[in-house]
């Protein structure tokens, strides 16, 4: 019985000395790799003159930083608790605000990906809350005027939708379309109410 116990022990043993020596191996290649292309990178930022140059070797740091934190961040959240944590304290919360969508759509862009559709329908509700389409119109006559003032403005490129803006808001709210087209108007209208120029 003490054999069995001192093979499976040793077995054990070697197995995980075999998989410790491949993460190691595996880790040290692709260290070797990053430095390979950093040191590229490097050399190509030092080629280009300081007007051309894209990344500098500090802001290169500083992005790499952001990038682990960022995969820190989505490591932390990818379990969903948080996700459903927020979402649940939105539904309960007795009064509805942009800031808890725009919490749900950052949170689930983290967790879910850009893929999901529900996180564009957060972000989208958050939009809708905000009362675009009225802040829009202000912002658009606002602009209009500093033009006619004689101010150099780079004017939204919505503010020439408005009108179809609200055009397809009022067909959405209209209860006359039949619910498979409303549907897809929904969807074309949403893609629509989203800020191009911002």
């Amino acid at each position: 019985m003490k054999n069995w116990i001192r093979l499976t022990i040793e077995i054990l043993l070697g197995a995980a000395v075999v998989g410790t020596g491949t993460f190691i191996y595996l880790q040290i290649s692709e260290i070797n790799e990053l430095e390979a292309q950093l040191a590229n990178l490097s050399n190509s930022s030092v080629k280009r003159p300081p007007s051309d140059s894209g990344l500098s070797p500090v802001r290169l740091e500083q992005l790499i930083a952001k990038e682990k934190e960022l995969e820190a961040v989505k490591s932390a959240l990818s379990n969903g608790l948080a996700l459903s944590d927020v979402e649940n304290a939105a539904k309960n919360a007795k009064n509805e605000s942009p800031e808890r969508y725009l919490a749900i759509g950052a949170l689930r862009l983290l967790v879910k990906g850009k893929e999901d559709p529900e996180t564009a329908k957060a972000f989208e509700k958050a939009l809708e809350m905000n009362q675009w389409t009225e802040r829009l119109k202000s912002v658009c006559a606002a602009q209009a005027g500093m033009v006619a003032s004689g101010l150099q403005v780079d004017v939204l490129r919505d503010c020439d939708r408005i009108q179809q803006i609200e055009n397809s808001i009022k067909s959405r709210n209209n209860g006359g379309v039949e619910s498979g087209e409303k549907n897809e108007n929904a969807t074309e209208d949403s893609e629509r109410l989203r800020p191009t120029g911002v």
